[in-house]
């Protein structure tokens, strides 16, 4: 009877454990994010007007050389 509650116990705290560990990933992802956010909001004008421009030019590229854009995955979105 104590070996199974021992057992029971070491149990939940193995899921306690991933579940814990589960949340600080996504909690740190969740923070990289919001200072990605922070740092691209703080960009100049002049930086994005150039990032415009080299997307419009790699799209063109692309066009002209009709190459098939890759699949977004669920981490792109």
């Amino acid at each position: 009877m104590l070996k199974c509650h021992v057992i029971l116990i070491d149990l939940l705290k193995a899921i306690w454990l991933k579940a814990f560990r589960h949340c600080a990933r996504t909690i740190s992802r969740v923070l990289v994010d919001l200072v990605e956010l922070l740092v691209l909001a703080a960009r100049s004008r002049n930086a994005l007007v150039a990032e415009n421009l080299f997307l419009r030019k790699q799209l063109a590229m692309f066009q002209e050389r009709n190459v098939r854009s890759h699949h977004a995955r669920d981490s792109d979105r």
